[in-house]
C-alpha cells in the first residue's frame, strides 16, 4: 500500500517577520540616514538623503561622505573616529554643501555597528537640519537681543533708560519694555 507524508508548516509567523522586515525597509529608504563603510564611504543612501542633498543614488554610493559634502567638522575627523571606537558613538555639528552649493549646518549622530563577530563594520549616520536655529541665533546675538540685568533700585534695565527706549515697541525687541 502506498504511503502518504503531508506536512503542514503555519507560515503566518515567518510572513508577518517578511512584512515587518520590508516595512523597515521602506521606513529607513524615507529616513535621513546615511550608512558608511569605515572609511566613509557611502553604502546605502535612500530617498530621504536625495531629496535633503539633491545627489541622486548613483551619484552618492561609494562615494567618501565628507568630500561628497565638502564637510567642515567641528571637532577634528580623526578624534570622531577615535570616540566612536572607543564609545560606538558621537554627536556633533557638521557643515555641509548640498548639490545646488548651498551650506547647511546639522546635528549629526553617528553609531558605529559591528558584525556578528563584534568587529566595527559600518557606520550609521543619523543628521537633522539645524541651519535656520543657528541663523536664529545668530540674529538673536546680533541684535543685542539676550539678557537683561535689571537694577531694582531705579526700576530700570540695567542699562538704564537707553536700554529701556531702545527695548521700546517698534525696535525689534520683543516684549514692548517701557519706561
Amino acid at each position: 500500500s502506498p504511503f502518504i507524508l503531508a506536512t503542514v508548516i503555519d507560515l503566518t509567523v515567518h510572513k508577518q517577520m517578511e512584512e515587518a522586515l520590508h516595512e523597515q525597509a521602506r521606513v529607513m529608504e524615507l529616513a535621513q540616514v546615511l550608512v558608511l563603510d569605515l572609511d566613509c564611504r557611502i553604502v546605502l543612501w535612500g530617498l530621504g538623503a536625495e531629496n535633503f542633498y539633491g545627489f541622486t543614488r548613483e551619484e552618492a554610493i561609494g562615494r567618501v561622505a565628507y568630500e561628497l559634502f565638502h564637510t567642515e567638522f567641528s571637532t577634528p575627523l580623526e578624534d570622531i573616529k577615535a570616540q566612536l571606537h572607543s564609545t560606538g558613538r558621537w554627536e556633533g555639528e557638521l557643515r555641509h554643501r548640498k548639490r545646488d552649493g548651498r551650506v547647511v549646518v546639522i546635528m549629526s549622530m553617528w553609531v558605529l555597528y559591528r558584525d556578528t563577530a563584534g568587529q566595527p563594520s559600518r557606520i550609521l549616520a543619523t543628521y537633522a537640519d539645524i541651519t535656520t536655529r543657528k541663523q536664529a541665533e545668530a540674529a538673536l546675538e546680533a541684535g543685542g537681543m539676550g539678557t537683561w540685568s535689571w537694577d531694582f533700585s531705579q526700576g530700570l534695565p540695567g542699562g538704564g533708560r537707553r536700554a529701556v527706549q531702545a527695548a521700546r515697541p517698534g525696535t525689534g525687541c520683543a516684549g514692548g519694555w517701557k519706561a
